[in-house]
């Protein structure tokens, strides 16, 4: 689930801060939490923090103000407004990712106030995130060389342990954060750390735990939640059992609940998952998403249940995913399968005509999501649905029926497969020749040169086109019907420019029209005219359409 607002998981907490109160009256529910004792229990839901920054510059700022060492310039008390609303300035401007903006101000206050230890400290800030590790430390220590009160060099010393692989890393924020007065200098170990390594869950777990310690809950659960997204199965039990203590103690705090059952999900937990996540949607009012997150739920039932080979149970599972979810890919994923589940037993109950439904619905669904693995699946379903219909159909001696359609799903969903070009293409030439058979020379033609279209290796497919199109066009011409002649003889043309016939009939037919549309007086000269034209444009040295031409004009 993808938060967006702080208010979209504070919402949900109101009753922890009320259950916290209570419950840590004693002594024996508190251990039970744990390890999130009552102090910061007590802050979810409230706190607001900057942590993700990795430093909360505002109380440094403001500290300036009443702080100078006996090394540091002596600066008014306007000057030192000034500084301080610069260090704002600059750190809101780091925290969006203006690095280059950022140092600008910062510089340009040092070259007001060499000795601002903020100032200072706030490039070392630049640095740290940037990921300039030795050159952050050396900002830190210079920093506390003119404002030791504010501890800088503990920030050195996180720089230098940055300097160190991962593993070392998450050791010495896991020391720090066991003791309370080193507890902050291992949530900002820890930010850098997952700053430079994203997808390490377990330092993100260990953040996400000593934030809610240090009181931030918000960010907290949200280091939770990308821990969870990334975590392995040992990783995702230990989140579990941490969440599980959280709910225990707000049992009505919905976030709390999705969290648990974004986890259990993991952990192929599903049906506990659903309950979990159907709870949390009840909590949330029926936030739609939460909602996304209970139809994951689902779909994975329903995934279960396909591979026990229960088809019923699986579409109910997918339904009611659809219900929570409607546009949700996986959720669109899900009814594809199960359609497609539904059409391939139709096909094997020897029910062709149903399997083409349930597949249609299957090739529905997948048009929402994507998935080139269950596309080629239920192409090929299709397929061999169409073969069966095609086996039926020549022992039977009946003309093609549901058999193209098949070929034609299985062709759109993977055109470029050569045993589906080839098969379609070789279904309409078999309905080119039904067509042809009946004397329906315009059917014949389109059904020809769409298996032309279809497979243009197949030479013999454009010269039935070219044949059926020519005698429809004779067909419509001796019915002086001289528009549709003329699309007849057009489409021949077109399909083979050097087929003389093809152009003779044609440019004759223009002529036709010209003569035609001359004989209904001056009002159709100009249509004449075009006509004509027509015709000469085929062939130009043609002394008798020139003559019609030049009678026009």
């Amino acid at each position: 689930m993808q938060i967006n607002t702080n208010a979209t998981i504070n919402a949900g907490l109101t009753s922890l801060l009320e259950a916290t109160l209570s419950s840590f009256a004693s002594t024996s529910v508190g251990t039970s939490a744990a390890g999130f004792g009552p102090a910061a229990l007590l802050s979810l839901g409230q706190a607001t923090s900057a942590s993700n920054t990795g430093f909360g510059y505002t109380h440094l700022a403001s500290a300036a103000a009443q702080f100078q060492s006996p090394i540091t310039q002596q600066l008014s008390p306007k000057q030192l407004k000034a500084e301080q609303e610069t260090v704002k300035q600059a750190t809101v401007l780091r925290v969006n990712g203006q690095y280059d903006e950022a140092r600008n101000l910062l510089e340009g206050l040092l070259k007001k106030n060499p000795t601002s230890g903020t100032a200072i400290h706030g490039l070392g800030a630049i640095e740290l995130e940037l990921g300039n590790y030795e050159k952050a430390e050396s900002y830190f220590n210079k920093a506390h060389v003119f404002a030791p009160e504010y501890g800088f060099d503990r920030d050195a010393n996180n720089a230098k342990i940055l300097q160190q692989d991962d593993e070392y890393v998450l050791e010495q924020a896991r020391r720090m954060t066991e003791r309370d007065e080193t507890r902050g200098d291992g949530v900002r170990l820890l930010v850098s750390l997952t700053r430079r390594s994203p997808t390490d869950a377990v330092a993100r777990s260990l953040l996400a735990e000593n934030l809610i310690k240090e009181g931030d809950a918000t960010q907290g659960l949200v280091e939770y939640q990308l821990a969870i997204s990334t975590a392995n199965q040992t990783q995702s039990r230990e989140i579990e059992s941490k969440l599980a203590d959280l709910v225990e103690v707000a049992p009505e705090a919905a976030y709390l609940r999705n969290l648990l059952g974004q986890v259990e999900l993991n952990l192929g937990k599903h049906e506990q998952a659903a309950e979990t996540l159907e709870l949390a949607t009840r909590l949330s009012d029926n936030d739609p998403l939460y909602q996304a997150d209970e139809a994951l739920a689902h779909v994975a039932l329903g995934r279960d249940a396909l591979a026990q080979g229960n088809r019923t149970s699986a579409m109910s599972s997918f339904q009611t995913a659809q219900g929570l979810d409607p546009l949700g890919d996986e959720v669109n994923l899900g009814l594809a399968e199960g359609y497609l589940a539904l059409g391939q037993y139709r096909a094997r109950l020897g029910d062709p005509g149903r399997a083409i439904e349930e597949l249609n619905s299957a090739k529905g669904f997948l048009a929402m999501a994507e998935s080139e693995e269950l596309t080629s699946e239920i192409a090929a379903t299709f397929y061999s649905v169409g073969r069966t219909l095609e086996q039926r159909r020549e022992s039977s001696g009946e003309k093609v029926g549901d058999e193209a359609i098949a070929y034609q799903a299985a062709y759109n969903l993977d055109p470029e497969n050569l045993t589906y070009q080839r098969k379609l293409a070789e279904t309409q030439n078999t309905i080119g020749d039904e067509y042809l058979a009946e004397g329906s020379y315009k059917d014949a033609a389109y059904a020809y040169q769409y298996a032309y279209e279809v497979n243009s290796r197949e030479e013999s497919y454009k010269d039935s086109a070219i044949s059926a199109f020519m005698n429809w066009g004779d067909e419509r011409g001796e019915a002086r019907d001289h528009h549709q002649a003329i699309t007849a003889y057009q489409a021949a043309y077109d399909l083979d420019h050097d087929n003389e016939t093809a152009k003779t009939s044609l440019a004759d037919a223009f002529n036709t029209r010209g003569l035609f549309h001359k004989s209904l007086g001056e009002d159709f000269y100009e249509d004449a005219a075009d006509d004509f034209l027509a015709a000469l444009d085929l062939y130009p040295d043609n002394e008798d359409y020139q003559d019609n031409y030049d009678s026009v004009i």
